[in-house]
């Protein structure tokens, strides 16, 4: 039987447009999205 693995994660505010993308829209990208794709994808 394999363990499940849980992430845990805090977010903070985004920078304000248009230092990052509208975070009202529902396509997320940055730093911290390119960095959590990259960890979930070995869980």
């Amino acid at each position: 039987m394999t363990k499940k693995k849980v992430l845990k994660v805090g977010l903070d505010s985004a920078a304000p447009f248009p230092m990052h993308s509208d975070y009202n829209s529902e396509n997320f990208e940055g730093f911290e999205v390119d960095l959590l794709k990259a960890i979930t994808d070995h869980l």
